[in-house]
């Protein structure tokens, strides 16, 4: 009963933090392209957080909750060196298209440094 209160409490902390987030980038931003630029480029990103959050929620806790001692110490371990793994791949991923820049009137891809 205490671990779902857990995940109860940490789901609506999580809704809360999101419509706060949603507030003021909506403040800062109002209704113009940069507004919809943003909403483009976090749409798959929410999206991929929704589902890699709903496979912990559904899938691993009940795992977890099933285990005892040193084995749920083990399995937790590595269940966290594989959303590591996940989230660090993810991140090189998105991050991977600001390391180029392409040159519209050339057709060609340059570093970023500019050399």
């Amino acid at each position: 009963m205490r671990g779902g209160l857990t995940i109860v409490a940490g789901v609506l902390t999580g809704n809360l933090l999101g419509v706060a987030r949603v507030s003021i980038i909506a403040s800062l931003l109002g209704t113009g392209s940069y507004a919809d630029s943003l909403a483009v480029a976090m749409g798959p990103l929410d999206t991929l957080n929704a589902v890699l959050m709903n496979s912990v929620v559904f899938a691993f806790v009940p795992m977890l909750t099933a285990a005892q001692g040193e084995e749920r110490t083990a399995l937790f371990l590595k269940l966290v060196r594989g959303f590591v793994w996940v989230f660090a791949c993810i991140s090189a991923g998105v991050k991977m298209p600001f390391f180029f820049t392409c040159d519209v009137r050339t057709k060609s891809f340059h570093d970023a440094s500019g050399s």
